[in-house]
């Protein structure tokens, strides 16, 4: 055979080479639905600048949470940072060979966060797109201020990727919404009403602080401080704020003329300006200290018109850059989001850091979402779960409306279903699979093929969330929302920690084994569900017991306080 020209030789070598990927490693691909909000334009230039966190893969997380699971059980202690980053931060050998390949690059202001599992990076387009194997686009968002350099694929480098769990944020396409309504003002100007609220009543057109303290036993505890570190963080998202002559209003109306005093001081955080009063951040702050007051509250207002990204993420890992001693101890969200919009490695990322501030002893409540199994729209099959609560870490709150019994909110009074739903990005977590495994047993084939069987369920337990009054531009008006649920569970979790920190004890922390191992600390909620797909009747019927529509049912502080020892 006669040997190959040097020509042949060097065509040969090419179509090896060329054949070859230009990148090997792990490939992230974005969320399978991209609001369509967003949209895209030109290339981005490649001498712009962008920025870019790395999040290193936990050492041991699933260590972390047996060892969670043996303080749930015990109700003793909660984890310090040290003992926490013994299972999440990378070891310096890891932390080194991700620097070095960043450094290869020309990437500069590598900065770690507090906790030393992010590496915040500055690069430009031309060295993120060649390390990455991505290819980023100027992208606008209606509902957002500003262009955005963004890409729908990127690669973790094979050099890197055993270290890196995701990039974040240049492939998130986030959305978030409130997840409440206001209507009013009311038939009576504020001056007026004053004269006629019968707070200790509860009636279904007009849902006090008094009724809710009454209905849920909170009242039974009366704290005496108003001192000391903040033990409710309210979180405000998108812009919402509100006004502290609108709380002074409420608390005059429905506590006392003294709790008029009271104060909600206001942290922001990258770059939030708390000059938009609006109702979600309105109801959030009002209906907290109508229940908890005269202990402290802190608005969190974290981010800007022009802030993307996974903003619980986000959210997480600002408390994360605190001390623990300077983190609220109960974290309310009245805000979500929808699963289908994140990947797996996002979500797991942000659930991680939740992770993390659980495990310190803060308990993390969130909104159900308010359009039953639908998420964000208004048909399916197939079921659609919000986000953040498919978390295992966070206590997912559902709504009710009525009283003797509560029952599960719906259009007819309260305008809305109760979220609930089966994630499709977590799976079923051991505290819960017991009652998951009945419920879905008594469900038969109802449904069948809309749900992920395997997947996380929520919401957790319940809450009043229909027609709660606050006072919102000088007028009373009515709220319904899982948002004002949340926030009533919030307020009756600080109360429970109060009362364990008087007593020595540690704080509730993850509540979620704890509440599942205790069902009978609440009330069962038997009739209604969450439906909201359309014209059909699908959706998660209520039943006796646990069910994926009211969870355990609604809380019992006098009950909880017989949990805790206290």
């Amino acid at each position: 055979m006669a040997p190959l020209s040097r020509l042949a030789l060097l065509c040969l070598f090419s179509v090896v080479v060329n054949a070859a990927p230009a990148s090997t490693g792990r490939v992230h691909p974005a969320a399978s639905a991209i609001p369509s909000t967003w949209k895209k334009g030109n290339p981005a230039p490649v001498s712009a600048s962008i920025s870019f966190d790395l999040i290193f893969a936990p050492k041991d997380a699933p260590g972390l949470e047996a060892r969670m699971l043996e303080i749930a059980g015990s109700k003793s202690a909660w984890l310090t940072e040290e003992e926490i980053a013994s299972y999440i931060v990378p070891s310096d050998a890891n932390k080194a060979v991700v620097e070095a390949a960043l450094k290869g690059i020309g990437a500069t202001g590598l900065t770690y966060s507090r906790n030393g599992d992010t590496l915040s990076v500055t690069s430009n387009i031309d060295q993120a797109s060649k390390f990455f194997n991505a290819q980023f686009y100027e992208y606008t968002n209606t509902e957002v201020v500003g262009t955005f350099y963004k890409t729908t694929e990127f690669t973790v480098p094979a050099s890197i990727e055993a270290q890196i769990a995701d990039i974040s944020s240049f492939a998130t396409f986030a959305s978030v919404q409130h997840f409440s309504s206001i209507s009013g003002p009311t038939d009576k100007r504020r001056g007026e009403l004053e004269k006629r609220v019968t707070p200790s009543g509860c009636t279904t057109s007009a849902v006090t602080p008094d009724c809710v303290r009454s209905l849920y036993g909170y009242d039974t505890y009366t704290p005496t401080t108003s001192t000391g570190t903040p033990r409710l963080g309210i979180m405000g998202l998108i812009g919402q704020g509100f006004l502290e002559s609108d709380i002074a209003a409420f608390l005059s109306i429905f506590r006392s003329d003294d709790a008029a005093e009271y104060t909600v001081p206001v942290v922001t955080i990258a770059g939030a300006v708390n000059s938009d009063p609006l109702g979600e951040a309105t109801l959030d702050t009002e209906i907290a200290a109508g229940i908890i007051y005269p202990l402290p509250s802190t608005f969190y207002d974290y981010g800007t018109a022009g802030t993307t990204g996974d903003l619980f993420l986000l959210s997480f890992q600002y408390f994360l850059s605190l001390a623990p001693s300077a983190r609220p101890t109960v974290l309310s969200i009245s805000y979500g989001s929808v699963e289908t919009i994140f990947t797996t490695s996002q979500a797991q990322s942000m659930c991680t850091a939740a992770q993390q501030l659980t495990a310190a002893g803060m308990t993390i409540v969130v909104s159900s979402g308010d359009n039953g199994v639908s998420g964000f729209g208004t048909t399916c099959p197939s079921f659609t779960p919000t986000y953040p609560s498919g978390c295992p870490y966070i206590l997912s709150v559902g709504a009710t409306q009525d009283f003797s019994p509560e029952v599960m909110a719906n259009a007819s009074l309260a305008g809305f279903y109760s979220g609930a739903g089966f994630s499709t990005l977590f799976p079923t977590p051991s505290y819960q699979t017991s009652v998951v495994a009945t419920y879905e047993s008594e469900l038969g084939s109802t449904d069948s093929g809309f749900y992920n069987k395997a997947g996380r369920a929520f919401p957790d337990i319940s809450a009043q969330g229909s027609h709660q009054q606050v006072v919102y531009e000088d007028a009373v008006r009515f709220v319904d929302g899982t948002s004002a649920s949340a926030v009533v569970v919030a307020g009756g979790l600080t109360l429970l920690n109060d009362i364990l920190i008087t007593a020595g004890k540690a704080t509730i922390g993850w509540a979620n084994p704890t509440f599942y191992a205790n069902p009978d600390a609440f009330t069962d909620v038997t009739s209604g569900g969450s439906f909201f797909c359309g014209t059909t009747s699908d959706g998660l019927p209520a039943k006796t017991g646990w069910d994926a529509s009211a969870g355990l049912g609604t809380p019992s502080l006098v009950k909880l306080r017989s949990v805790y020892g206290a």
